[in-house]
């Protein structure tokens, strides 16, 4: 699929069993797309928060993480 889609392709060296998987200028490109989508979407939902709430839900999140580990 990302193949097909010119995201990423297949490249064989010496050794034709074995294949390895590169991400090419458009996937690069859609990774930053998608990045700065998502940022975007962050800043949205947080927009109502200050910037020490901001940090407190970091806290917190990062926390809840570390106890998941």
């Amino acid at each position: 699929m990302l193949e097909t889609r010119g995201l990423a392709e297949r490249r064989t060296g010496t050794d034709r069993r074995r294949h390895s998987i590169h991400v090419t200028a458009g996937g690069r490109d859609t990774v930053e797309e998608v990045r700065s989508a998502i940022w975007a979407a962050e800043d949205d939902l947080l927009s109502g928060l200050l910037a020490h709430g901001r940090d407190s839900l970091q806290d917190i999140l990062e926390r809840a993480l570390e106890v998941r580990r």
